[in-house]
């Protein structure tokens, strides 16, 4: 064999090839879209729930409640993401030997082993059970409406781009988690990145525009409604009108 066809045997492959070659093996067996649509559900719950206790605990301001709870589940989201990996161990276990293989075989392979994750206006109106309803769409309401659809648009969009993504940032996790940090242990070098890395690279502009967002929205509802503390109160608050003006009179 000659010296170049030596050398090109024993080349280990950049970090850009393994999380290519990773991230198309995932889209083949892994289901990275249906895995982190799991992530992001338990994710939300989070956030809904931190804002939840926040409030039972006195925090009412919306402003303030909203990106703590984003941030808080943008935290758990990285905690889950770690677990992911975790559990990635059984289903990849050639993996963490890689950095041993890519010594001896310049071909790429990793174990085909199954996942474990594998200006007065109102609509109105009137429904067959004679219930009434309306909402006012001057003034505070469209306030209302307006934070709704900001909070809707910002919780949407985050979870699409993330859920586009998925393939790409579940390979990096695991070339990084796994495949790097097994090879640089095998050659007794410091790992030049680690997947917390890339994973807050990829996701941390989408987190950070949802509190802004949220924060935003939160402002506009207590401007609308100023006594509420959450958005079922605020939408309550102008879609029943009638009923607010008439507990409100002496």
């Amino acid at each position: 064999m000659s010296p170049l066809a030596v050398r090109q045997a024993s080349r280990v492959p950049t970090r850009e090839e393994l999380v290519e070659k990773t991230r198309d093996r995932l889209l083949r067996r892994g289901l990275p879209r249906f895995q982190m649509s799991v992530l992001l559900a338990l994710t939300g719950a989070t956030g809904f729930l931190a804002s939840f206790g926040m409030l039972k605990l006195g925090v009412e301001s919306m402003t303030l409640r909203y990106p703590v709870a984003v941030a808080l589940a943008y935290g758990v989201f990285l905690l889950l993401l770690r677990l992911w990996l975790k559990l990635q161990r059984d289903g990849w276990g050639e993996a963490v030997d890689f950095g041993m293989d890519v010594l001896e075989n310049s071909d790429f392979a990793v174990s085909d082993a199954p996942h474990p994750m594998g200006g007065g206006a109102s609509l109105a109106r009137d429904s067959g059970s004679g219930l009434d309803f309306s909402f006012d769409l001057e003034g505070a309401g469209v306030l209302v409406l307006l934070a709704v659809l900001i909070v809707a648009v910002a919780a949407l969009g985050a979870a699409l781009w993330v859920l586009w993504i998925a393939p790409g940032l579940l390979a990096e996790v695991l070339v990084d988690g796994l495949v790097l940090a097994a090879l640089y242990r095998r050659l007794r070098r410091p790992q030049p990145t680690w997947w917390l890395t890339g994973a807050v690279r990829r996701t941390c502009v989408p987190a950070l525009i949802v509190a802004v967002l949220l924060s935003g929205a939160g402002a506009l509802l207590h401007q609308a409604v100023p006594g509420a503390r959450s958005i079922g109160a605020a939408w309550k608050a102008v879609s029943t009108p009638d009923r607010i003006r008439s507990s409100a009179s002496p």
